[in-house]
């Protein structure tokens, strides 16, 4: 059942990031069933530093983003903009944003947004 779950999540998540041309999490947050819950989500290392991506996110949604990432099917974009349509979207985390990649005390939030891998396109990367 569990797999099942992953499924839906995973082609739901794909399919609204490639409607929409990209999202980001409060967006998927907000749109997509069973995407929001009480896990946060860091790139590769840098939860270590106390760097996250995003901090209310379900079990099942982490999985499903996490397959999307190795697929390539998809790719987390960071940007010094990106907090911007996190202000759009109505949704704004309460932590400072990581300004570098050091440790950090206190958790901070790197807004990024998730956008469809396309292989040509040299903007798209996974954020580490």
């Amino acid at each position: 059942m569990d797999q099942i779950k992953r499924a839906k999540m995973k082609g739901t998540i794909f399919g609204y990031i490639t409607k929409h041309g990209g999202a980001t999490f409060a967006e998927l947050s907000k749109r997509i069933e069973g995407f929001e819950g009480d896990r946060s989500i860091s790139a590769d290392g840098l939860e270590k530093k106390n760097i996250f991506l995003w901090f209310s996110i379900s079990t099942e949604a982490i999985k499903a983003m996490t397959q999307l990432l190795k697929e390539n099917r998809i790719a987390i974009v960071t940007s010094e903009f990106a907090h911007w349509f996190y202000l759009m979207d109505g949704v704004y985390p309460l932590y400072r944003i990581a300004k570098s990649r050091r440790h950090y005390k206190k958790p901070r939030w790197l807004p990024s947004t998730i956008n469809i891998k396309r292989e040509n396109n040299g903007n798209c990367h996974q954020s580490t």
